[in-house]
């Protein structure tokens, strides 16, 4: 039988990080979390490194987090290739290694749904926040209650937990958040892929098509993993939409 590849191993070796709602949800996030030229930002579960750059280029002062040492050693290589001074580091999401009150904004894209406890998790995400400041994620969310297989099927695959917008707004509210906004959007898959299209340089975007393609051919590794995608329910986009989620730090 063919070696199983994980998601994020799969994901960190063709050097892709799929955030759900592309360079629109991140663009909200941005504004919500009132992040502007200057902010010292934390990226949780940074991945390659797209929008710890993305924030850099607007002059950010970002620092961003993984807990897989291959999306680190990708974003650390973009970060060098666009001579932006980022700081990337290997961490988890549950156990924050920096000080109280650090930074003017935490954020997390299409990341607590793989995170074991997101309580702990939030209630860090908080404490490195300084008063004033914010914490804010997009995450995809149940729009409608899905069959149990299916549910299965998405934690089976991927160990993600998905819930619905109330239970992410929840979150917020239970670490002790204010004014937390919770914007839901459904699904729609090609305006989803135009916006993950206009997150990357285009010439970057071909290359970790032609990585994944590669793979195929000659890994029985990635073979197995695009099998397992498939078996997949399609019907599965109907339940699905995502949300971006924002509280202020009392």
């Amino acid at each position: 039988m063919a070696k199983k590849i994980s998601y994020f191993e799969f994901q960190a070796e063709v050097g892709l990080t799929k955030h759900i709602g592309g360079i629109t949800a991140t663009n909200e996030l941005i504004r919500l979390c009132k992040i502007k030229k200057g902010s010292k930002v934390l990226e949780v579960g940074c991945g390659v490194g797209l929008t710890s750059a993305y924030l850099a280029e607007k002059g950010c002062k970002v620092t961003g987090i993984d807990i897989s040492k291959g999306m680190i050693r990708k974003a650390k290589e973009r970060a060098e290739k666009k001579k932006l001074k980022i700081e990337f580091l290997v961490a988890d999401a549950q156990k924050l290694p920096f000080k109280n009150n650090a930074f003017d904004a935490v954020i997390c894209e299409s990341v607590m749904a793989f995170v074991p406890n997101k309580k702990k998790a939030m209630k860090e995400f908080v404490r490195v926040t300084r008063s004033g400041g914010y914490v804010g994620i997009t995450e995809v969310a149940w729009i409608k209650e899905p069959p149990a297989e299916m549910r299965k099927k998405m934690v089976d695959f991927a160990g993600s937990e998905l819930r619905a917008p109330e239970g992410w707004k929840k979150l917020f509210v239970d670490a002790g958040l204010k004014n937390v906004v919770a914007r839901t959007y459904k699904l729609n898959m090609l305006n989803e892929a135009w916006d993950q299209i206009r997150r990357w340089d285009i010439f970057e975007y071909m290359k970790v098509h032609y990585r994944v393609w590669k793979g195929i051919f000659t890994k029985s590794s990635y073979r197995r993993f695009i099998r397992d995608v498939l078996k997949l329910p399609w019907s599965m986009t109907d339940y699905w939409g995502y949300g971006v989620y924002a509280g202020k730090k009392s």
